[in-house]
């Protein structure tokens, strides 16, 4: 049968690690991508790399947490959890991002999690204006946990990342076909101005048709 058709999906690139030692859920890497819907308002969505398939990811929670004005702690939580255990407190194996404000506890269900069955990636979607994340206030940092629900572990990321979800330092939210056995040139950018203030590590191209594990998500350092 051969290499099936797959679509190259690209995301900023910002967090990196080496296996934590979790079980399950072990992340590698995690991305951000703004898709414009306006103007003024964009759909963020972050991907999670994990170092191995998983037959399906609502048995463990994902939390990206958000610092939005830049004072080094957290103002969101977004969190990929079960809908079922969000709304009734019983499983249903699909999963959802929920927004906490941290502030006020209040919480936004968001968008179904893009996730698929025995494969390694997560994608997460928010809308950036539910965090106060506009044009006039476009600069957010993040960073990610993983709970593992099957015996309770958890561990973190190194570090954090920065973003401006609309004026990017580096080109993101391309998603490009690629036939079979074939190759495709894609043109990137990088705005020197933007990326002394939010810097990317490079590109985290998503594959989910890719082998499960580091396969599904290139990672392309930039200089």
């Amino acid at each position: 049968m051969g290499a099936p058709t797959g679509n190259a999906d690209f995301y900023a690139w910002g967090l990196i690690g080496k296996p934590q030692g979790l079980k399950h859920f072990d992340t590698k890497a995690v991305g951000v991508q703004s898709n414009l819907i306006s103007a003024s308002a964009s759909v963020l969505v972050f991907a999670i790399n994990t170092f191995k398939r998983e037959s399906n990811t609502d048995a463990g929670e994902f939390d990206i947490l958000i610092d939005v004005n830049g004072d080094g702690v957290p103002d969101y939580d977004l969190a990929a959890i079960d809908q079922g255990a969000f709304e009734s407190g019983s499983n249903s194996g699909v999963q959802i991002t929920v927004l906490v404000d941290l502030a006020t506890g209040n919480i936004l269900e968001e968008f179904f999690v893009d996730s698929p069955t025995d494969g390694s990636t997560l994608l997460l979607p928010v809308l950036a204006s539910d965090m106060g994340v506009t044009p006039a206030s476009p600069r957010f940092s993040y960073t990610e946990t993983t709970y593992d629900l099957l015996d309770g572990t958890q561990a973190s990321l190194p570090g954090s990342a920065s973003f401006n979800a609309f004026s990017p330092s580096i080109s993101n939210a391309l998603f490009v076909p690629v036939a079979r056995n074939a190759t495709v040139l894609v043109p990137v950018a990088i705005d020197p101005k933007e990326w002394k203030v939010t810097p990317a590590r490079g590109l985290m191209i998503v594959v989910e048709d890719n082998f499960s594990g580091a396969p599904q998500a290139h990672l392309i350092p930039a200089r």
